[in-house]
């Protein structure tokens, strides 16, 4: 599916590979990205390969060497200059839905899942709040797996897979402070009318008796009852299809 705003001969829709990076001026790749470029991809010499800032501007590119070739450029932190700009650079606004899906701390696998998938979908923000049953898992926010520099590479290398121009937004959040403005999934809530802005998603095992202010809309999703990571990508793509309808 093609983006909202994007032109189908953009070339980042039609490279052979679309990558997040820090810099421009020196499109330097880690180990990571190269191999993912040169042996899971299998790209050439010549292939075409799009930048991006992550905030909507893009910069063509093409592969000019391969980094097993021990001639290969190397800046002091060891990674490879195999690109070279071929074309100007371009920016596209985002102009998806600004949706804010507010996760409780579920399994780390299982959050990355979540985090990814609500990446590719093109959801603007993402927000991760503990809630009472979020205890369970064994890491607190911002340690270990759950820290924002590993939860950000995740993001980028779901943005560079499904050809997006924005990163989302990713923070942590105070559970109460979010109440003041989320639509909570619950299976004892009702239909919408109209698009939400922010939706918080429980921790497994749901919420705990009187965590959910009596204020705050609910809302039922449809179908079974949903595993959390599940339950964030089915609001999103209904919250976003709202939108667009």
């Amino acid at each position: 599916m093609i983006g909202l705003g994007y032109k189908i001969s953009d070339p980042h829709l039609v490279s052979k590979a679309h990558l997040i990076v820090d810099d421009f001026n020196e499109p330097y790749l880690t180990e990571h990205e190269a191999h993912h470029l040169f042996v899971v991809k299998r790209l050439i010499e010549g292939d075409s390969v799009t930048l991006c800032d992550g905030r909507g501007t893009v910069v063509p590119c093409r592969v000019v060497c391969n980094p097993s070739d021990r001639t290969t450029r190397r800046n002091k932190r060891d990674k490879v200059l195999v690109l070279q700009t071929d074309g100007d650079r371009y920016y596209r606004d985002f102009s998806a839905p600004i949706l804010e899906m507010v996760l409780s701390v579920i399994d780390p696998d299982r959050l990355d899942i979540a985090i990814s998938k609500l990446t590719e979908l093109g959801v603007a923000r993402i927000t991760l709040v503990e809630a009472h049953r979020s205890r369970s898992v064994p890491q607190r926010l911002g340690e270990g797996r759950l820290g924002l520099a590993r939860l950000t590479k995740i993001t980028r290398e779901a943005a560079g897979q499904s050809r997006s121009l924005y990163l989302p937004e990713l923070s942590f959040g105070d559970y109460d402070e979010v109440m003041d403005r989320v639509i909570v999934c619950d299976m004892d809530g009702e239909d919408l009318v109209l698009p939400p802005s922010s939706v918080l998603i429980g921790p497994e095992g749901g919420f705990a008796p009187g965590e959910i202010p009596s204020t705050v809309t609910k809302w039922r999703l449809p179908g079974n009852v949903l595993r959390a990571e599940t339950a964030a990508l089915v609001a999103a793509s209904l919250a976003m299809g709202m939108f667009q309808n």
